[in-house]
């Protein structure tokens, strides 16, 4: 991150939503780590964010806590071409705020 930002170099980090059904269990999805460990990952990065001006995070998982519908996903660990859409639409509008 220091070094693309000597560049000038935009860095986007995202953390892709999964069904919900995984934030009533101890794992971060099906192959995952522990919720908690993931916890632990997701304040690193957010960490990043504050140190770095060039490192912005987009996380739509959110634990779980986020308002992608199942009829978004393609199955647990995928978005369909629906979710693709959310997702994307809001990636580009953080896109079109960075220099």
């Amino acid at each position: 991150l220091a070094l693309a930002n000597e560049k000038n170099i935009q860095v986007v980090g995202v953390v892709f939503p999964q069904q919900a059904i995984y934030k009533t269990t101890g794992s971060f999805g099906r192959y995952g780590p522990r919720r908690s460990v993931a916890i632990k990952i997701t304040e690193g990065l957010k960490e990043l964010e504050k140190k770095f001006s060039n490192f912005h995070l987009i996380d739509e998982n959110k634990m779980g806590e986020h308002d992608y519908i199942n009829n978004e996903f393609y199955d647990y660990d995928h978005l369909n071409g629906l979710g693709a859409a959310k997702l994307t639409t809001r990636l580009d509008s953080l896109l079109q705020t960075l220099p």
